[in-house]
């Protein structure tokens, strides 16, 4: 099986208030083509910030996550988010912009 993303010891804070949230820790794990992965956990333990991770939409602040071998922070993240990765939200209306356009676009 071909590997097709690496997450070494990723780690993912940030602000709240005064607070700081430490939302991915050393996350490690890899992904192989022809394979079906989920990700669970209860609300609020970082799997949207580590899916978002994974998608290029933001950079680990440790370590590093790899697609195809090659580091997400030396690629094309652009080309990467339009070519290679999608993401599909659980509810569109977390974009506002969308929801009026959908909502817009009815008959």
């Amino acid at each position: 099986m071909e590997e097709i993303l690496r997450l070494e010891n990723v780690k993912y804070s940030y602000k709240s208030g005064a607070n700081e949230v430490m939302a991915v820790k050393n996350a490690t794990a890899t992904f192989y083509s022809n394979k079906l992965y989920s990700i669970v956990g209860r609300s609020g333990s970082g799997k949207s910030t580590l899916l978002s991770l994974m998608a290029g939409l933001d950079l680990p602040q440790e370590e590093n996550i790899y697609f195809c071998g090659k580091s997400l922070k030396e690629i094309d993240r652009d080309f990467y988010r339009s070519h290679d990765v999608g993401i599909v939200y659980q509810s569109y209306n977390l974009i506002p912009y969308t929801l009026h356009m959908r909502m817009s676009n009815l008959p």
